[in-house]
């Protein structure tokens, strides 16, 4: 066989090259200008080819410029490649025929058939190497993907390019087989070894995105190495070095414990030494005790802050006496000998009562409390009647009430960057289209030959293929009915279609004033009248028929596995467009070294239906996507399960659906936790006799109250959302569920603290003071409660995210309410309820009583009589109570009596828990290695949460907060697991200059002359570093393909007819049918016609039009039609119809499409987002151009990049306020001090639950930890209020105040929360069960135990000093009038004149010594007895030391 060439039906024979000149010649040297040149310099003119084959590979290699004519290099090293192949007069030198055929034209026979092709490695190599990298903007992949066939080296693409178009389907490709024979050639042959150019070197060098390794570019950075494992400072793989501290920290403690626990013993035996003192001092008569002996006096505590010891309350008890002297009402009068002008009385017992000096602000809130009790008491039915007017005035605002539940309005602001960025890109291209998608995915019961590396059948068979078309004709056929009539209907598509570019195809419409869509009329169609679905069957153009026999006209059967490999140059979907197999097919490996092939690795067809998204579509596909999420939930589901296949899907409307359901779901739940809280309400408020008698328990039930309670707490959520509505807010989810828990938790609290106050103050005093000593007793620490809550949730409003910026505010506003009442409408009901315990009356059942008489005496008549302004329940004059006494008794009196009730002859709740508290948990906390125990414990559990801090992860799952049984669920499922491509990410470019003084478009663009480091250049280089952007393609750019489609290079794409108008590519209407309607067209631009050889402010302004409405083909795949229609913001006033280019000479705005690699988890999609932002950042100070990044998800995830910081200033800035509010009602800087200690270790704790637990860190995660802080108070604030005001070693008081608060706390928070949290344990959400039980759970059994034992621990070993006692010993006279029931009492003290002598000298050096105010005022008493009314000494002084200022100023009384 000789060697030779095949020209058309002839080769070149050993005679040689043949010359050409003339017209010939010039053709040549336009074509293979390298080889003319290189030839014509050894003197010659003969080569191996004719005109005619000149005119045929120009042809054939325009095609390939078109891809890549980008690149200058490479396109010229293709030409030149292939002018070798053809027209070189050396080509026998390295070509061998090894076949011969008949010519089809001329019948002869020496038409060659095959050819071998001998190249030299290192031409094959660096032709390679100069097109391996380069892109093709359209289709956003690499250029060698269709010049190619994506070979990965030289010898993969000679393959490919010599392939006989006979051996291809369709039939495209060398018209005879050319082989690349790889290794030594045979003897006699010399391969192929002329010189090219490299992409990055000389006038053809290629842009820095074409040619990553060219001078001057940027390599991408390395692979970040791999974290070291564990600490290796100490050698450990498993733990941290923050975890080996933490653990070395916490061995120090566990040091230090023994100290500790000798500490303690020390206190708890002076403790007991004190004790024992105490109790002799009391037994020995007082008699004994002779007036001048010097005893050591007891120092005060640290209420008196610097004071001297021994000041008198001679200016108090003056006011005291006068004041019950004017009170009396009987015309008593004092003369000189200081004896009564009355000298009726009656006598009592002395008595001895000690006070507290509260702080100036508590006092005052004291005397404001007692007040208001005593008037509500007396008043209920009237502060009944105002609470209900004004929480309906409130709640009157519900009439405006909306839910937000649209994602995007939940978490994120209208101000956020992600919300402008996403305004910014729909106000410049539109909406981004609405997407529905269905996933097929085998069972391991589907039918296939073919198992894959996961162990599931291949879902790539005829027969799961033709499931899939019956899928697709449903689809088809699926009708729906927006509503609207078929005008609105016309006026709809039209006016989607002008905005849109391409339009709605018309469906069948619908008389009687309605109108039917289908897929069809609301799908996207950006390349003409065919929908741009996603699906394998695309491959074969959506046509049954063509799978079955073949495309028309061809006859020969199309596999599947040809079109996944021919994708992107044949198989091309029916609009128009490639798919590839990433897209529709799904479940394969990803790793080279496991993938075979898509036949037999996929486990999935995915099928994407993007949906026009214009306003004026918005309605028909709402309802279009209703009715198919119902075709495939009925229909389409059943089909699959026929099959042995799972099929999920999911529209646009579909979350926002399925969040919407999730929130009347789970109502029963809810419904059911709050009766079970209101009946363990009922039962812990009630104390019931030991007594067998039903009627009993029914009397002494308060079910009644708890009812109220709770019908309290709803009327102040009711009234918090009202005022919220009126203020033109709208509710959430979060909002609905967690406020009336939240509101619950607090009232609740507050209803048994209350409760629990009343029940321990004197029996002796009338209901109504009793009800004013009550809640002056424990006011204060409601109020600071209620106070640092308030101030907490309010802070919260400070956020950007809408659905926490709401919850606070409503959390604030409700806790506000229920605080006032609390102390108002609960007021009144406690003491009608208590009124009605007294009369022995039936709980529920008021009017009737349990038997003939009360079962208590009263001092009070008509309970249910009077009218609703009447004092109802007595007042002072009627009480026979001394005003003033109690005055003093409820501003400086103790929060809880002395004398508690007895416990024994009930039974009940609270009981039990008192009893508990008193007789266990107090006396256990005492020992000191339970208290050594105690603070292991706890220090561990902290340490260990700080060391999970840094392993909290951010995010909320799809799956988490949606109902269990949702479609969604399986749909996610499937999404992570059979999904090989990531989301689009568009980087938008705002006021591109486009004029040739500018550099934007060369700092912009990145062919070949652009900026290295321009913005498509640098894209292009974080594509290949996706391990750190999180990019994994380069972005498509319609400025390089404008650019390119201009070029004289490839004359086939911009044309234009004689008068200036556009002219098509010859393969598209008018040419393709018409052959002479194109004969005048000229390319746009002559070779070097453009400055610069790229277009100016002219061209751009003239034929960018032309390039976004021409059509790509095969002709000219470089139109921008389609592909870029929605890149470039449109503006129809606009001359050229891009906005700003004719007015002002920029693009207003232009997008660029990259895609994220594949993102499966939260931490993907934060880091996807945080990567794109950064280098958009960077990009937009280095170009200085407003460059940002637009993907769909970007909305949802942008409050996890700040969710940390957020957190911190949040909970920090609360922490902050609770301080300072403490401080400023305590008066204790300590004692705020441990409260924030408390709180803190709290919150750290819960947040290392929260990562135990496996809860994420995001906004609802966010709201119940600043509700901790709230319930926290709860448990800290009442605590420490009760501890200050006890008395003696810090061992007594902790475990005094746990009996006095305690088991308020625990029946009122951690019970009562126990008990409704349990039962969400049975939710469908599962954001119910992870967000609210479990972290619910968690919040109420950590705070109760750092409530209730760390918290005392803490005050027992470094409690605040207690505030400053003093005792007031008097003789109280109560005057009762034979007219008058209820005179006030008189209190009157006196002394004889001798002792007041006496005590005068002694009280100028120092005053009296305790031991001497005994004896003094024991002889005072018998003096009273006596008759004597006389002034109290000025040396008379109070046992405890001296009160503050604001004591005296009781004398106003």
């Amino acid at each position: 066989m000789r060697r030779g060439r095949l020209t058309g039906a002839r080769w070149c024979t050993s005679l040689g090259a043949q010359p050409l000149a003339g017209p010939s010649l010039a053709k040549l040297q336009a074509v293979c200008p390298q080889l003319a040149t290189d030839v014509g310099a050894a003197g010659g003119t003969s080569y191996c080819c004719t005109e005619e084959q000149l005119d045929q590979l120009q042809k054939q290699i325009q095609v390939a410029s078109i891809f890549l004519v980008g690149c200058p290099a490479c396109n010229h090293n293709f030409k030149h490649f292939f002018c070798l192949l053809t027209c070189s007069p050396d080509q026998a030198a390295f070509a061998n025929v090894t076949a011969a055929q008949t010519a089809n034209d001329t019948g002869a026979s020496n038409a060659v058939a095959e050819m071998d092709y001998y190249v030299a490695a290192a031409f094959g190599e660096r032709f390679y190497n100069s097109c391996k990298d380069v892109v093709y903007p359209v289709m956003n992949q690499k250029a060698m993907t269709f010049v190619g066939g994506g070979a990965k080296d030289y010898q993969e693409w000679f393959d490919f390019i010599g392939l006989l178009k006979d051996k291809r389907f369709p039939p495209v490709g060398s018209p005879f087989q050319m082989n690349f024979p790889p290794g030594p050639p045979p003897e006699g042959i010399s391969p192929l070894n002329s010189s090219i150019p490299s992409c990055g070197e000389g006038a053809l060098a290629c842009s820095c995105g074409d040619c990553p390794s060219a001078p001057g570019c940027e390599p991408p950075p390395p692979p970040p190495p791999p974290a070291p494992a564990g600490c290796p400072a100490v050698g450990t793989t498993s733990l941290s070095c923050t975890d080996v501290s933490l653990a070395a920290l916490y061995v120090g403690l566990l040091a230090c414990l023994p100290l500790v626990v000798r500490q303690s013993r020390q206190q708890l035996a002076e403790s007991e030494a004190r004790r024992s003192e105490q109790q002799l001092q009391d037994d020995e008569p007082v008699a004994e005790l002779e007036v001048g002996s010097s005893l050591p006096r007891r120092r005060s505590g640290g209420g008196g802050g610097g004071r001297p010891e021994g000041r008198l309350l001679w200016e108090a008890s003056e006011a005291y006496s006068t004041a019950a002297t004017a009170g009396s009402g009987a015309g008593k009068s004092r003369g000189e000998d200081g004896e009564a002008g009355d000298g009726s009385k009656d006598e009592e017992e002395e008595e001895e009562e000690e006070l507290v000096e509260w702080p100036a602000t508590e006092q005052l809130l004291r005397q404001w409390f007692f007040h208001q009790g005593l008037w509500c008491a007396r008043r209920p039915r009237l502060v009944l009647a105002l609470s209900l007017l004004a929480v309906g005035a409130c709640a009157l605002g519900l009439t405006r009430f909306t839910v937000m539940t649209d994602p995007q309005e939940l978490w994120v602001g209208p101000g956020s960057q992600a919300a402008r960025e996403k305004a910014d890109y729909e106000a410049a291209f539109g909406p981004f289209y609405r997407i529905t998608q269905l996933i097929l995915t085998t069972t391991p019961a589907a039918n296939s030959s073919q198992t894959t590396p996961s162990g599931l059948p291949a879902i790539v068979t005829d027969a799961h293929i033709r499931l899939l078309f019956d899928m697709q004709d449903a689809v088809d056929a699926l009708v729906a009915n927006p509503g609207g009539s078929e005008a609105d209907r016309s006026s709809t598509l039209a006016s989607s279609q002008k905005s849109s570019g391409s339009g709605i195809a018309g469906g069948g419409g619908g008389g009687g004033g309605s109108w039917n869509v289908t897929l069809a009329d609301v799908c996207l169609k950006p390349m003409g009248a065919d929908c741009a679905t996603q699906s394998v069957l695309q491959y074969w153009c959506m046509s049954r028929e063509s799978f079955e026999h073949g495309p028309p006209g061809v006859g020969v059967r199309v596999t599947p596995e040809f079109c996944f490999t021919h994708w992107s140059t044949q198989c091309r979907a029916a609009f128009g467009g490639p798919i590839d197999p990433h897209l529709v097919l799904g479940g394969f490996p990803t790793d080279s070294a496991t993938f075979r092939n898509f036949s037999a690795d996929a486990t999935a067809f995915v099928v994407t239906y993007p949906i026009n998204s214009h306003p004026e579509n918005r309605e028909a596909a709402l309802a279009w996507e209703a009715a198919f999420v119902q075709l495939a939930s009925t229909q389409l589901t059943a089909m699959a399960e026929g099959a042995g296949l799972r099929l999920s899907f999911s529209t646009e409307r579909s979350v926002q659906d399925e969040l919407a359901r999730e929130s009347t779901s789970d109502a029963p739940t809810v419904l059911l936790s709050y009766v079970v809280m209101l009946l363990y309400i009922a039962v812990a408020l009630g104390r019931f006799p030991r007594s067998s008698d039903w009627r009993d328990l029914l009397v002494h039930s308060r079910a009644a109250l708890g009812l109220g309670g709770v019908l309290i707490v709803a009327a102040a959520v009711l009234g918090a959302l009202g005022l919220c509505s009126w203020a033109g807010m709208r509710s959430t989810l979060i909002i609905a569920e967690v406020i009336p828990f939240l509101a619950l938790a607090v009232g609740v609290d507050n209803m048994m603290i209350l409760a629990a106050a009343l029940e321990q103050q004197p029996a002796s005093h009338p209901l109504a003071h009793r009800v004013g000593l009550a809640l002056a007793a424990v006011g204060p620490s409601i109020t600071l409660a209620a106070s640092c809550e308030v101030v907490a949730f309010s802070l919260g409003g400070l956020t950007s995210m809408p659905a926490l910026r709401n919850f606070s505010i409503c959390a604030a506003l409700a806790v506000l309410l229920d605080f006032l009442l609390q102390v108002t409408a609960f007021v009144a009901l406690l003491a009608l309820d208590t009124r009605r315990l007294e009369q022995g009356r039936f709980d529920c059942w008021p009017w009737r009583r349990a038997r003939g008489a009360p079962l208590y005496d009263s001092d009070f008549e008509g309970m249910y009589g009077g009218s609703a302004g009447a004092p109802l329940l007595g007042d002072s004059e009627a009480d026979g109570v001394d005003e003033a006494q109690e005055e003093v008794e409820a501003t400086f009196g103790h929060a809880f009596h002395a004398e508690q009730p007895d416990d024994s002859r009930y039974v009940g709740v609270s009981q039990a828990l008192r009893t508990y508290m008193r007789r266990v948990h107090a006396p256990l906390l005492r020992r000191p290695a339970v208290k050594a125990a105690v603070l292991a414990v706890f220090g561990g559990i902290f340490l260990l949460s700080c060391a999970c801090l840094p392993r909290l992860e951010r995010g909320l799952e799809q799956s988490v907060a949606l109902p269990r049984d949702s479609y969604l669920q399986h749909y996610y499922d499937d999404v992570f697991a059979s999904l090989r491509v990531g989301p689009p990410v568009m980087f938008v470019v705002q006021d591109l200059n486009v004029s040739e003084a500018a550099p934007d478009v060369s700092r912009v663009c990145s062919v070949a002359g652009c900026d290295p480091d321009s913005l498509l250049n640098q894209i292009a280089a974080a594509s290949r570093a996706p391990w750190s952007s999180r990019l994994a393609s380069p972005a498509a750019s319609w400025l390089d393909d404008f650019m390119t489609w201009a070029s004289p290079e490839i004359p086939q794409c911009c044309r234009q007819f004689a008068n200036g108008t556009r002219c098509p590519p010859p393969d598209q209407p008018p040419c393709s049918t018409d052959p002479d309607a194109c004969n005048e067209c000229t390319t746009c631009f002559a070779p070097g016609q453009m400055p610069g050889g790229r277009p100016g402010l002219q061209e751009f302004q003239d034929k960018l039009p032309w390039f976004l409405a021409s059509q790509p083909s095969a002709a000219c795949a470089k139109g921008g039609a389609g592909a870029y229609s929605d890149a470039i913001q449109r503006n129809a006033s606009d001359p050229t119809g891009v906005a700003g280019l004719g007015s002002r000479g920029v693009v207003a705005a232009s997008s660029f499409r990259a895609s994220y690699v594949v993102l499966s988890r939260q931490s993907d999609f934060i880091g996807a987002l945080r990567a794109s932002r950064d280098f958009a950042a960077a990009a937009s100070e280095r170009l200085g151009l407003r460059v940002f990044p637009y993907s769909i998800f970007h909305i949802f995830f942008e409050q996890y990049l700040t969710i940390g910081g957020e957190a911190l200033t949040l909970l920090g800035s609360a922490c902050v306020a609770i301080f300072l509010i403490c401080l400023a009602a305590t008066g204790s800087p300590w004692s705020a001090t441990l409260i924030i200690l408390t709180l803190c270790m709290l919150l750290v704790d819960i947040m290392g639950a929260m990562h135990l637990m496996g809860i994420q860190l995001n906004a609802v995660s966010l709201v119940n930890l600043v509700m901790s802080l709230g319930i926290g108070v709860e448990f800290c604030a009442h605590l420490v209020h009760a501890f200050v005001e006890e008395r003696g070693p810090s061992e007594d008081r902790a475990a005094a105040a746990l009996g006095d608060v305690g088991a308020a706390v625990l029946s009122g928070i951690t019970l009562t929360k126990i008990a409704g949290v349990a039962v969400l344990a049975f939710s469908r959400t599962r954001i119910f069960e992870i967000y609210y039980f479990r972290m619910y759970a968690a919040l109420v059994l950590l705070g109760a135990a750092h409530g209730l034992i760390l918290l005392p621990v803490l005050l027992a070993a470094f409690g605040p000093e207690e505030l400053e006692h003093w005792r007031w010993k008097l003789q109280r006279h109560l005057r009762r009038g034979q007219p008058q029931r209820g005179d006030r009492q008189q209190r009157a003290v006196a002394l004889p004149p001798q002792q007041q002598q006496l005590g005068s000298g002694e009280a100028e050096e120092g005053g009296l010594t305790e031991v001497q105010q005994q004896l003094l005022q024991a002889q005072w008493a018998e003096q009273q007895q006596q008759g004597a009314v006389l002034q109290p000494p000025p040396q008379l002084e109070l046992e405890q030391g001296r009160p503050s200022g604001n004591a005296a100023a009781a004398a106003d009384v």
